[in-house]
């Protein structure tokens, strides 16, 4: 996104960690960005860190090995944070999410009836396709009408059949 951001897409960045949020602030003051953690509830949430400056970052204590910190953060429908900003009712085309596991309730929280990002870069952490097939999160992308389009690493790549169909019609 990183890249995007370069080539003059703008964006909202959301990131559990004030750190994180800090650098991204320095490194793209033009986006929005918000210290928040996301899931299909609103509230105030615990989540856990290795140390004070960590790569991951979860809702779930189980991915915190010793030395574990916690913190408590807001917590929020990616809807509602989008809705509060200038982005609302706006077409989103990249919607890329990496929540350390917890990608489902995050995809989950977003209302595809206003928002129907054209493509959907999602973290699973899988390298067989069989069950990345048959995995919840993978099935729900399908139920909202997205398609495979990519996968590169642990990223994969889903378009929606709207965009697809839009691609389709310009060959």
């Amino acid at each position: 996104t990183y890249l995007l951001y370069k080539k003059g897409w703008r964006g909202i960045n959301i990131d559990i960690d004030k750190i994180k949020l800090d650098m991204f602030r320095i490194k793209r003051p033009r986006d929005i960005n918000i210290q928040c953690a996301v899931s299909n509830k609103n509230g105030t949430v615990t989540y856990y860190k290795q140390g004070y400056f960590s790569q991951v970052n979860s809702l779930d204590k189980s991915s915190c090995s010793e030395g574990c910190r916690e913190e408590t953060v807001e917590c929020k429908t990616l809807t509602s944070i989008i809705d509060s900003t200038r982005y609302r009712d706006k077409q989103i085309d990249v919607l890329s999410v990496d929540a350390e596991g917890h990608d489902l309730e995050v995809i989950k929280s977003l209302d595809f009836s206003r928002y129907e990002p054209s493509v959907i870069v999602v973290e699973i952490n899988d390298k067989v396709f069989e069950r990345i097939r048959n995995s919840e999160l993978y099935r729900y992308l399908e139920g909202q009408n997205y398609s495979l389009i990519g996968w590169s690493g642990v990223s994969l790549f889903l378009a929606s059949k709207t965009f697809l169909a839009k691609l389709d019609s310009q060959i």
